[in-house]
């Protein structure tokens, strides 16, 4: 970071490194199409489910990216529940 006076002199602060990690599931594109982007801080199994509440698939994801294919699904809005009780809404154009 740059500190600037209001006399004009400046100096830069230390660098200092962050890890950052979270129990947050990250769902990507969305609004997406064909295929989904999850990252996920553990193992999780997921159920898809339709707007009538219908269970279309599930999955078990692993740790990290996971790729989940939605291409023979119909274009509307999904809700994806994780093992852990939490839910994602995701919309497929």
């Amino acid at each position: 970071m740059k500190q600037v006076d209001l006399d004009g002199q400046y100096s830069y602060s230390n660098v200092a490194s962050m890890i950052y990690q979270t129990d947050e599931v990250i769902v990507y594109p969305n609004p997406g199409r064909d295929l989904l982007t999850l990252s996920l801080p553990n193992q999780r199994s997921m159920v898809i489910y339709n707007h009538l509440g219908q269970q279309v698939c599930n999955y078990h994801l692993e740790e990290g990216e996971n790729v989940v294919d939605m291409a023979s699904l119909e274009c509307g809005l999904y809700l994806l529940k994780f093992d852990d009780g939490s839910v994602e809404r995701v919309v497929k154009r």
